[in-house]
């Protein structure tokens, strides 16, 4: 059922790593239905009293598949791959889900605390569940191969937190042609796009990435020769903590410029994308769902539709980048469904908004964007821009209105004063104009009242 070279994870600080583990299953005698090859490090953390706790260290190698839990998927029944792990009996579980053609991966560990921790003797089970699936590729008769890092969280069940750390992926869980993987899918973690210079490895980071990007980063995620994703902006992580002086503390950082691009393009016909940033030294995970507009009914090929950022998520360890932190060492996950269909773009078109937006993920964390412009489904290999069919936001718009605003209160102002001027300059005019008038006509009686004078005494002396 199972080849194994050795198993090993890592839970609540014990060693507990699958190293080089190659799982097979198939019902009966059939040939497998179900492929799994990986690399994995599981560390599990135990909360208790504001203490982070750790179990001793063992070792699983000898874990076997347990066929009795194991399922092959059907086209309503999802794949169930489960390994018994060896001393201690317990049960890791892999989902193969299918979602719009696609498949997802998820990780169900039964942990019971009484075998790792001298002082808990409940024999309670515990089920500690990843957050969120993993993209494996779509639904077709290929495997699915990535031997880059990914990271999977779970933090549901508290006080235990697990992060999961995969490498060197395949899989293959639903359309197996005999007994071997079928053709490769490579992950868009592992396509090299452009060659590199040979660099330096930067030392470890110390301080928050608190300076603003010179330029605007630009992230891609590519996959089968196109760039599907294509995400320009500035992206700033605020975070509220608590110092050990019980005192309110916060950090600001960006994301940096050289983040790790990870995510998956799907099929053709698939309904959301994925793009996620791993950074910092830590592995700090912002992840955004990107999906279509589903109101606009079933769409055919080569039909007009609309997409929008539907989910955002960010896992972050509480590390040197937070001063005295009372909870140092945990690493946390939040996120926010985003229901109002934000950052909503046209189909082969994109989404700008140059203005500050703030999106909450939770009480004590936001991420502000700015200079953002994106596009997704794209079927192109070209990263840059249309001016064609952006969608720009309120807040642009604003600014321009703003901006015509000004220009019209100016120009007002400035034909208001002119017409105050003109007014002015003709009211004189007017006024002395009517002087003029006046004076002539004064100067003509007195000129009429002289010459009947003249008149007169011409008379006089005639008689």
């Amino acid at each position: 059922m199972m080849k194994t070279v050795v198993l090993a994870f890592c839970i609540m600080g014990f060693d507990l790593r699958v190293k080089g583990a190659e799982f097979r299953f198939g019902e009966e005698s059939k040939d497998p239905c179900i492929l799994l090859n990986l690399d994995a490090t599981f560390n599990l953390t135990l909360e208790e009293n504001n203490v982070t706790r750790t179990a001793p260290p063992f070792n699983l190698e000898g874990a076997m598949v347990h066929p009795n839990k194991s399922i092959c998927g059907t086209e309503t029944e999802a794949a169930v791959l489960t390994v018994q792990i060896f001393p201690s009996n317990e049960r890791l579980t892999f989902r193969f889900i299918r979602n719009n053609d696609n498949v997802e991966m998820s990780v169900v560990l039964d942990m019971v605390p009484g075998k790792h921790f001298d002082d808990q003797n409940t024999t309670t089970q515990f089920e500690i569940d990843s957050d969120t699936n993993l993209y494996i590729g779509a639904l077709t008769k290929s495997s699915y191969k990535c031997l880059s890092e990914q990271v999977m969280v779970f933090n549901k069940d508290e006080p235990f937190n697990m992060t999961m750390t995969i490498t060197n992926l395949q899989v293959q869980a639903y359309n197996i042609e005999g007994d071997t993987f079928g053709p490769v899918v490579e992950c868009s973690q592992d396509i090299v796009t452009t060659p590199g210079l040979p660099t330096t490895e930067p030392p470890p980071e110390t301080t928050p990435s608190t300076t603003i990007p010179s330029t605007v980063p630009v992230y891609v995620v590519r996959q089968d020769n196109k760039a599907c994703i294509v995400l320009k902006a500035r992206l700033k992580l605020n975070i509220k903590y608590v110092r050990y002086d019980e005192e309110p503390g916060e950090v600001s950082l960006y994301v940096p410029q050289d983040a790790k691009v990870g995510g998956n393009c799907g099929a053709d016909d698939t309904m959301v994308q994925n793009i996620n940033l791993t950074f910092f030294e830590t592995n700090w995970l912002l992840e955004i769902d990107i999906k279509k507009d589903l109101d606009l009914g079933v769409f055919e090929e080569d039909e007009d539709f609309e997409f929008h950022w539907e989910r955002v998520r960010l896992t972050f360890d509480v590390d040197n980048h937070f001063d005295d932190a009372v909870d140092a060492g945990q690493v946390k996950t939040v996120e926010t469904e985003m229901m109002d269909h934000e950052f909503t773009a046209s189909f082969d078109g994109s989404f700008k908004c140059n203005s500050k937006q703030t999106i909450e993920l939770s009480n004590d964390v936001t991420m502000a964007t700015s200079d953002l412009q994106y596009k997704a489904f794209s079927e192109s290999d070209d990263i840059n821009f249309s001016d064609e069919d952006v969608t720009e936001c309120d807040a642009d718009n604003d600014d321009d209105d703003g901006d015509r605003r000004v220009l019209i209160t100016v120009l007002g102002s400035v034909f208001g004063g002119l017409a105050v001027v003109l007014f002015t300059i003709g009211f004189i005019w007017k006024v002395r104009s009517r002087k003029r008038v006046n004076y002539e006509l004064l100067a003509g009686v007195s000129y009429d009242r002289s010459v009947l004078r003249s008149d007169t005494s011409m008379d006089k002396r005639m008689y």
